[in-house]
């Protein structure tokens, strides 16, 4: 089934599928339950027509009316009444999903995706030492630096966004090739600036990092 196919790449892939998208974690949920969303199973007339003759239409509507079930080959349509059952295949069908799941989801035929845009205070943290990496790399292109230069990085700010750059240090200096970020130091600044975000305001200083520079 494709589902188990997307499962399996999102396990996969998920780490890159996260970056790419900028958010904390993909999950595959495998079921859409609980989201207001109706599967609708959509048969090929043309695909089923020779196999199934004049139970063509009947094997149509009873899909049409959620008689179907998953399994690995397909689908399987069942007649309530009759209990009769029509195995469908690849090609014999579409799966779609179908209803109002809201600003934050957005369905793509057999695909729902939903975001949980709800952030705590370790995402909130998260969020701005991003927006501090992204900072200090458009200072160091208004600097006119080259791509592998590394920098010195001073910081003044308040208790907030002080612990917000001493607990993702590393991760700034990976993304910014800085060797050091310190405190309220300007040794060396090139260029200096107001940083500003939801949990507090910085200014940051920028210098090229001198081969004997403390590491």
């Amino acid at each position: 089934m494709a589902e188990k196919n997307v499962g399996n790449l999102v396990e996969k892939y998920g780490d890159v599928i996260a970056e790419e998208l900028n958010v904390k974690s993909v999950e595959f949920a495998g079921s859409s339950e609980g989201l207001g969303i109706t599967t609708v199973v959509k048969v090929s007339g043309s695909a089923v027509s020779e196999r199934l003759g004049k139970n063509t239409g009947r094997v149509i509507g009873l899909a049409k009316q959620g008689n179907f079930e998953f399994v690995e080959e397909g689908v399987v349509v069942r007649d309530p009444a009759s209990g009769e059952e029509r195995k469908l295949f690849a090609g014999d069908f579409v799966v779609e999903n179908q209803g109002d799941v809201g600003a934050n989801a957005e369905i793509e035929r057999d695909f729902v995706v939903v975001l949980d845009t709800e952030i705590d205070e370790e995402l909130r943290r998260e969020g701005v030492a991003r927006e501090i990496s992204r900072f200090l790399n458009q200072m160091r292109k208004t600097a006119d630096l080259e791509l592998d230069a590394r920098i010195r990085v001073g910081v003044e700010a308040g208790e907030e966004v002080s612990g917000i750059v001493r607990d993702f240090e590393e991760f700034l200096k990976n993304e910014t090739l800085a060797v050091w970020i310190r405190g309220g130091s300007r040794q060396g600044a090139l260029l200096t600036e107001n940083f500003v975000s939801e949990l507090g305001d910085a200014v940051f200083s920028l210098g090229r990092a001198d081969a004997g520079a403390d590491e």
